[in-house]
């Protein structure tokens, strides 16, 4: 029993050192990539971090967009456990599912997942069904 143990523990402090390296930001890291709430995409590319909201392409019953224009900037701290936000946007901490599939950032959770799926599910906001 002892043993199952120490190496639960021992897995455990694996999965930890593994999680903050994927959050360095010397480079390129695990995290590169977008993630999605219900409201935008946030994308992850080396130490940059910005965020793009869904739009309507028109009023009335339209298509979803995704915004060109970041509505936030940021960059990863060095230890790359934080977002340092554009324009006095404060810091917030940023941690990654043992998967891999989300990110926290400021307590919100965003998702990998395909795009046009995290865009239908603002097609409600564009008058559409």
């Amino acid at each position: 029993m002892l043993i199952r143990d120490v190496k639960r523990a021992a897995a455990a402090a694996v999965l930890a050192v593994m999680a903050a390296l994927a959050l360095s930001a010397c480079g390129g890291s695990d995290l590169d990539g977008a993630y999605y709430d219900r409201n935008g995409k946030i994308i992850i590319d080396g130490s940059s971090v910005t965020y793009h909201t869904f739009g309507c392409q028109s009023t009335g019953k339209s298509a979803v967009v995704i915004n060109d224009k970041a509505k936030r900037t940021g960059e990863l701290n060095d230890a790359g456990d934080q977002v340092i936000w554009s324009g006095g946007g404060g810091t917030e901490a940023i941690t990654v599912s043992e998967s891999g599939d989300t990110v926290d950032i400021g307590g919100k959770q965003y998702s990998a997942m395909d795009e046009k799926e995290a865009m239908d599910g603002y097609k409600r906001m564009c008058g559409q069904n």
